[in-house]
């Protein structure tokens, strides 16, 4: 697949693409109703249009979601609020990972740098699908935090 920007700049060939850029428009960030929100006496706010003057020290903050915006958020917001919620539809499970693959680093070291990045690209491909398998097939373990 070839992808070229729309300023034709720059094209890239691919065998896979895989689009993050989400369902909203960078003038206009998603914003869903909430019934009985007409009824709610505090501040909405839409991370992509955050205020100058917002203040959150001692308030109690509910973040609507579970993206990278969100997970980014909380933490921030945690600093300065009394109390943060997040709330999501579904679960999001996050786990830290070393800041550098030590198994890549051996691979780059015993073999050429091309067949060197093949190994750790598969190595990390086969990884991703077994926890993807794990996750669907036991995921209280998964849920646990063991891993």
């Amino acid at each position: 697949m070839s992808v070229e920007t729309s300023d034709g700049a720059a094209a890239f060939r691919c065998r896979f693409l895989i689009s993050c850029s989400g369902y909203y428009r960078y003038d206009r960030g998603y914003r869903p109703a909430f019934e009985g929100e007409d009824a709610f006496e505090g501040r909405t706010v839409h991370p992509q249009h955050w205020p100058g003057d917002l203040e959150l020290h001692g308030r109690r903050v509910v973040v609507i979601g579970s993206g990278a915006t969100a997970v980014t958020l909380v933490p921030a917001i945690a600093e300065e609020a009394e109390h943060v919620t997040m709330l999501q539809r579904s679960p999001t499970y996050i786990a830290s990972q070393p800041q550098h693959d030590r198994l890549a680093g051996v691979l780059r070291r015993v073999l050429p740098a091309g067949a060197a990045h093949r190994a750790a690209r598969w190595t990390n491909i086969v990884k991703s699908i077994a926890f993807f398998e794990l996750s669907q097939r036991f995921p209280e373990f998964v849920t646990q935090g063991v891993l």
